[in-house]
């Protein structure tokens, strides 16, 4: 994706005369016309609103390559009062990134108060599972920095969305991700390679089927799901847990995000866990224009790994 200037040709001549001063260099040439129109869209280096460390330099034409794309996604997870949801897109919409294989994540601190996991090393992609769920119940008990959830999995309503979350957690692929979306009073997403929707690798490499309810469904707060491009069967790695209504969910109520019924359901958090959701839900974000960066909490919040567990064979 990225085009380099041309490169003058052959060594420069020495001067005739040692004793004059040398003629002064000729200037650089100028960029191809689809180059000079990318560096226009996205600014000037120290034009961006929020902090860079010396060692991201590198991945800076990626991301500003990747805010392109990302100007083109159609935002799914509207009527928020302004907050929505970026999806993930497709990893062919994006241009190459040689580093996207290993989380983007600079700061050593973990949020919580809690230490950062080991970050263990990530394969690119993984081998499509069968998705064939055994009968039974399963549990899952996710261990984050804010806290641990445990989480009951809807094998009855999802089974192929159940079967390939117990295959990535069981691979150990969600150890050590981050948070990477929270959106005030509304949901919290993880589960993608690098911790950046929109800069590829998105997912595990591969996509699901819909199981979609048969009609309108109420998304309230605890409920699992998983993530898509807003187009059908693109569902991969990514899951969010809606977050909405805390204070209702306290008082006895259970008001629904008001999105469409679009999303695969595959768990609900078990009510004595919220306030680990909410520790989650209510850390401060980055904010900003930057869709790359503005639900991203300040300090991280990592999942630190997820257990299964068959509670019951239902044989």
């Amino acid at each position: 994706m990225r085009t380099n200037p041309p490169q003058p040709e052959g060594r420069p001549v020495a001067p005739q005369n040692p004793s004059a001063a040398p003629p002064p260099p000729p200037p650089p040439p100028a960029l191809p016309r689809s180059t000079q129109a990318v560096a226009n869209a996205v600014g000037q280096p120290g034009s961006r609103s929020h902090p860079r460390t010396e060692h991201q330099r590198p991945h800076r034409m990626k991301q500003r390559l990747a805010r392109l794309a990302l100007s083109l996604i159609v935002v799914v997870l509207a009527g928020l009062g302004g907050s929505v949801l970026i999806p993930m897109i497709d990893s062919d919409e994006v241009p190459p990134a040689s580093a996207a294989a290993a989380p983007l994540i600079d700061d050593p601190s973990a949020a919580c108060g809690a230490q950062p996991p080991p970050q263990p090393p990530r394969p690119g992609t993984l081998p499509k599972p069968q998705l064939t769920l055994p009968r039974g119940e399963y549990v899952a008990v996710v261990h984050t920095s804010c806290g641990d959830m445990k989480i009951d999995l809807l094998g009855n309503r999802a089974p192929k969305a159940v079967a390939n979350f117990i295959y990535l957690a069981n691979a150990g692929f969600y150890n050590g991700l981050v948070w990477h979306q929270v959106i005030p009073d509304a949901l919290i997403q993880t589960g993608d390679p690098n911790g950046y929707t929109g800069v590829a690798p998105d997912d595990a490499g591969y996509t699901i089927r819909d199981e979609l309810p048969r009609e309108a469904f109420r998304y309230t707060f605890g409920h699992v799901g998983m993530a898509n491009t807003g187009k059908p069967d693109t569902s991969g790695s990514q899951f969010f847990i809606v977050t909405h209504g805390y204070g209702d969910v306290l008082a006895g109520n259970a008001p629904a995000l008001e999105v469409p019924s679009t999303y695969t359901v595959f768990g609900r958090v078990r009510p004595r866990y919220i306030g680990s959701l909410h520790n989650i839900a209510s850390q401060p974000v980055i904010g900003g224009d930057d869709q790359l960066l503005r639900n991203r909490p300040q300090i991280p919040v990592y999942v630190e790994r997820i257990e299964i567990h068959r509670t019951r064979s239902n044989q």
